[in-house]
């Protein structure tokens, strides 16, 4: 046998094979777009306008429209015109669409909505006939669709309606959507992403959605279990507009069983997150910046507002949201009393809210120094040489680091310049056996703000009502502390007498930091 035959032979069928796998993954060219089915995948190989009508309609299940980075263009939303869809995933012979379709990597312009799946509903059973399922859209860009006069059915962005489940939106770009006010409201347009009808079980994540004139999302008539994560809404909404608008709003009653978590939402009109529902987890987001509007439904500028009361907002739970710097209250329930609850939200304003085990949220928006315990140490001796001279080496640390800015600190200093003569005198005692015999006062401080360093402060310390004296052995200086941190502290000079003594510790005493929260500097306990 011819070894190098043999081995050309192996090298030719390597290359066909290699030829035939290529071939096998591409896709075909999409015809022009204009009322044109799509029953097979395909990709487009250029930007379209669209002369009239739809742009695609989905014929067909399993199939994937690519849009390489290209652009279909519609001409534009008449009032006067029947609404059209740049890609409709909606049969309207059979009234419903197709499952595991895929629209992907394409722009979508100037439509009275940009992309639309849909299923069948029933209205007089209220259920889903078909559901439509294993949708996808991904890194599309959906802008500048709607008309000023169409409500929601037929202005929107992007548009699940109705019974489209466990599909997802994914890393889309939505923006300049525009719509009408409608009645009742939560039928009006202008929503980025809106859910209607029974949606279920879909993923919103990873999106962009900004200056739409409604919401970033909008959901209505029971869409339950859906997911929304990663999200970046900003400046949705406008002053004078009165449908709905705001972040996200889930504006049925019915709204149930969302989790919604990791958005960042700023600077909307209306409330950030807007939930008339129950049962729902909202965690993780930043909500910040909301505005009031001049009218309208839902106008205040709320960061997360709970209504809906008594058929629904009962149940919720809210975790680790940061909501902070909204024209309205940060934290908004319309009634106590249905269960809504919490921890480790950060906000400055809340009604009828509390996390567990506090007033409000358990963190604030700036900075805000708190004294959470008091203990005594183990040890009982004196005050050494080696404790003078570590607390000189702090406040040495102090005067070198501390932005030295206010009259308060310049004091400060020249207080401290005499503080070292009194020690030095108290280190002369010590040199004769002369000491002050007790335990450690120890404490834990607290930077509640969630947003803010604590720069350097100075807590103080008063036994049984009486400041000790000299003075500064009630003094502690406490270097920064970043956002939510909180550490172990105690003072360097004085120790607590024997016997059971009533012992009062009072973070930023001389008032140094601008606090969200002045009255809650200080802590008392009684120990020994």
């Amino acid at each position: 046998m011819n070894t190098k035959n043999v081995i050309l032979g192996m090298a030719i069928a390597t290359v066909f094979l290699v030829a035939a796998v290529g071939s096998a993954s591409a896709l075909p060219d999409c015809p022009a777009p204009g009322n044109t089915k799509i029953n097979v995948s395909c990709e487009l190989n250029q930007s379209y306008n669209v002369q009239a009508g739809h742009g695609y309609i989905i014929d067909a299940d399993d199939i994937t429209i690519d849009g390489k980075g290209h652009t279909i263009t519609g001409v534009g939303c008449s009032a006067t015109a029947p609404p059209i869809v740049g890609v409709l995933n909606f049969n309207t012979t059979r009234k419903y669409g197709y499952n595991n379709v895929t629209i992907k990597n394409l722009e979508v312009e100037n439509f009275c909505m940009g992309i639309r799946i849909g299923g069948k509903y029933n209205p007089t059973t209220k259920k889903c006939v078909i559901n439509v399922v294993d949708n996808m859209i991904e890194h599309c860009t959906v802008h500048d669709n709607g008309n000023s006069s169409y409500v929601g059915d037929t202005s929107t962005g992007i548009n699940f309606w109705p019974c489209v489940n466990y599909s997802t939106i994914t890393k889309c770009d939505v923006y300049n959507t525009t719509g009408s006010a409608g009645t009742p409201p939560c039928e009006s347009g202008g929503a980025g992403i809106r859910l209607k009808m029974a949606c279920k079980h879909n993923d919103i994540t990873d999106n962009t959605l900004h200056n739409n004139r409604g919401p970033g999302i909008l959901a209505k008539a029971k869409c339950q279990y859906d997911y929304v994560a990663n999200n970046d809404m900003y400046q949705n909404g406008e002053v004078s507009y009165t449908g709905p608008t705001g972040g996200i709003v889930l504006r049925c009653k019915n709204s149930n069983n969302w989790l919604i978590e990791e958005n960042n939402i700023q600077d909307n009109y209306g409330p950030g997150i807007w939930i008339g529902g129950s049962w729902n987890v909202v965690k993780d987001n930043t909500v910040e910046g909301s505005k009031n509007r001049t009218a309208g439904d839902v106008s205040v500028g709320r960061g997360i507002s709970i209504e809906r009361q008594p058929e629904g907002g009962k149940n919720n739970r809210l975790e680790d949201n940061k909501v902070c710097f909204n024209e309205g209250k940060d934290i908004f329930v319309l009634a106590s009393g249905y269960n809504n609850t919490g921890d480790e939200n950060c906000c400055d304003i809340a009604e009828n809210y509390d996390d567990n085990g506090t007033t409000g949220c358990t963190y604030c928006c700036t900075k805000d120094l708190v004294i959470t315990d008091i203990w005594l140490g183990r040890d009982w001796r004196c005050i050494s040489r080696k404790d003078i001279e570590l607390e000189q080496k702090e406040i040495a640390e102090f005067i070198r680091e501390a932005d030295v800015k206010n009259v308060e600190q310049e004091e400060l200093i020249d207080y401290l310049k005499e503080r070292d003569v009194e020690q030095e005198e108290m280190t002369k005692e010590l040199a004769v056996e002369k000491c002050i015999r007790g335990r450690r006062v120890h404490y834990r401080i607290l930077n509640r703000g969630c947003q803010e360093w604590a720069g350097w402060s100075v807590s103080n310390l008063t036994v049984d009502g009486v400041s000790p004296w000299p003075p500064w052995l009630g003094w502690d200086f406490v270097r920064p502390l970043a956002p939510k941190q909180s550490r172990e502290e105690w003072f360097w000079l004085y120790r607590l007498p024997g016997g059971t003594h009533d012992v009062k510790v009072c973070a930023d005493f001389p008032d140094w930091i601008s606090e969200c929260n002045e009255t809650n500097n200080c802590l008392t306990k009684t120990i020994g």
